[in-house]
């Protein structure tokens, strides 16, 4: 609709995005959104984790986030600002760079009888926990100031939400802490506000995209890797406990990728186990301790023929649904 405008009505959004930006002036509308929550697959319905908020803002929010956020990432790329160890939401890099990095270390000692330590790190509702004012911290830090910054500043304030279920809504509440969910600024904002971990670790090889992290280190002796591993992991939760971050235990594994037989070493996270598992989900791939890829491919066969059975029951002519049946469903999913 926003592109179907005439012109002397584009002229009159870019005025109010105008004022808006000299001014530091921000709607009250823009700051609220409405949280649907989604079941994500195969998890309980009865319980409250079970379920992906998806919020829904103010379209016209969104084109003036997408301007910030594009001269925002301009200028960090432009000055070096993020750790090249940072992947997610960037132009030219993906999931691939980090995967061939930890997929090489891997290679290399796994065929000279060496051992490679990964530890998958999740940190625990990292968006929504994100700490306001460190964030602003940091922008003014790396020589972020002015009206990208108050912006940012007046965007995240007085933030508030309402949960809609079917045709019901909540109460208003108001949001303490972390991004907004969902909005086109929030991803970059968080790389932002880690961008500095790299630089509190030493002798691993660290990868990050977004909230999703790893760090890993190979070699010939396990007691020597599996102590720098720990030495790292108690300063990543010192970091965290600085900028407002909680590691996820339930979703946290180490891994140790060889071809030897080995005893399991004990990681701790504040004195709690890190579980040592066979095999770890990062970035979609699926990676085991052997790197044989079985446990990936057979992920990927059982994906492949849940929507070949789909596909089937659409297109068959002598069984599954009739053709009558599926233009009905058709018909009713355009009518929803």
């Amino acid at each position: 609709m926003l592109q179907k405008l005439p012109k002397p009505s584009i002229k009159a959004v870019l005025k109010l995005y105008n004022r808006i930006w000299l001014n530091n002036e921000f709607p009250v509308s823009w700051r609220h959104s409405i949280v649907i929550p989604i079941l994500k697959p195969g998890k309980d319905p009865y319980s409250a984790t079970s379920y992906r908020p998806i919020s829904l803002s103010s379209t016209l929010c969104k084109t003036m986030e997408k301007l910030v956020t594009t001269r925002l990432a301009y200028f960090v790329e432009k000055n070096n600002i993020l750790s090249n160890v940072q992947c997610g939401f960037r132009k030219h890099r993906s999931t691939t760079d980090h995967i061939i990095r930890l997929q090489d270390a891997i290679n290399k000692y796994n065929n000279n009888s060496g051992y490679t330590v990964g530890v998958f790190i999740d940190f625990q509702s990292a968006f929504d926990m994100m700490w306001r004012k460190g964030l602003l911290i940091k922008l003014k830090n790396y020589g972020i100031t002015g009206n990208i910054t108050s912006f940012i500043e007046k965007f995240l304030t007085n933030r508030t939400i309402q949960v809609r279920v079917g045709n019901t809504l909540s109460n208003t509440y108001l949001l303490e802490n972390g991004t907004a969910q969902g909005s086109i600024i929030s991803p970059l904002l968080f790389l932002i506000m880690i961008n500095d971990l790299p630089n509190s670790l030493h002798e691993v090889e660290t990868s990050l995209f977004a909230d999703d992290s790893c760090i890993f280190k190979s070699g010939k002796n396990l007691k020597q890797i599996t102590k720098v591993i720990q030495d790292n992991i108690n300063k990543i939760s010192h970091w965290c406990d600085l900028w407002g971050f909680k590691i996820s235990l339930d979703k946290t594994v180490a891994v140790i990728f060889t071809q030897k037989k080995h005893d399991a070493p004990k990681l701790l996270i504040k004195n709690q186990t890190i579980k040592i598992d066979e095999k770890a989900k990062f970035l979609g791939l699926i990676l085991d301790s052997k790197l044989t890829r079985t446990e990936h491919i057979n992920y990927i066969e059982t994906k492949c023929k849940k929507r070949l059975n789909l596909m089937r029951a659409v297109a068959g002519s002598t069984w599954g649904p009739t053709k009558n049946r599926c233009s009905q469903y058709i018909e009713h999913l355009y009518a929803q």
